[in-house]
């Protein structure tokens, strides 16, 4: 079987880095007065342990005109998925974590986004289940995977998961290529797929001329 890593694309109305916006777990009058680092997917989300489920009626707020990209990181395990890489999800049978839809505003919360999107957590796999023996990886001081000389994996079952045991710099999506050929089909934004035959993890960055440092491109 055939596996991918999801690294970001830039098209338009999908840039590169970080994604401009913040989820609330409801509405209310002044976005900026709300403080939503103490949100728990925000205060929690580096912790180890059961995560508390995501609530109902949940707003996703944005600082620009218009959302479209397929799928971006919002917190540590917790992602914004537009409604062709839901649909992608819903065709190939993943199973998340948590799932929950959202109330996407635009421009500051001024008009609403033109695209409905989830909130998602996905199935994070332990290093032994999913990796296969014999991979060349690269262990840093305490014990996390640092990087990847070549990466095989094993079917969980799951057509799009995380591996833990990944640092932050290499911690993206894994997929499936039946998902690949189906999200492809369904025309997602902002994405690539990326075989793991003849790639390493250095596949996952961005090298930013003339600056010396490295732009991860982790979904």
């Amino acid at each position: 079987m055939k596996f991918y890593m999801m690294i970001q694309e830039k098209q338009p109305g999908c840039g590169l880095g970080y994604f401009d916006v913040v989820l609330y777990d409801k509405h209310y009058e002044d976005w900026c007065a709300v403080q939503h680092g103490y949100f728990p997917w925000y205060a929690n989300a580096t912790k180890q342990g059961p995560r508390q489920k995501l609530p109902n009626g949940m707003v996703l707020v944005g600082k620009s005109k218009k959302y479209t990209v397929a799928v971006r990181q919002i917190a540590r395990n917790l992602y914004a998925i537009n409604r062709q890489f839901f649909q992608a999800c819903e065709e190939t049978g993943v199973a998340f974590l948590d799932l929950e839809p959202v109330d996407f505003k635009a421009q500051g919360g001024a008009i609403d986004n033109p695209l409905s999107y989830h909130a998602a957590s996905f199935m994070k796999y332990p290093t032994a289940t999913v990796v296969v023996e014999g991979s060349k990886l690269t262990i840093g001081e305490y014990g996390r995977i640092e990087g990847f000389s070549e990466l095989q994996l094993n079917d969980v079952g799951n057509a799009v998961f995380r591996i833990e045991g990944f640092s932050a710099s290499i911690d993206t999506l894994f997929c499936t290529e039946d998902f690949k050929v189906r999200a492809e089909a369904l025309k997602v934004r902002g994405i690539a797929f990326v075989s793991l035959e003849g790639n390493d993890s250095d596949a996952l960055h961005l090298d930013v001329p003339p600056s010396p440092f490295r732009v991860p491109l982790c979904i």
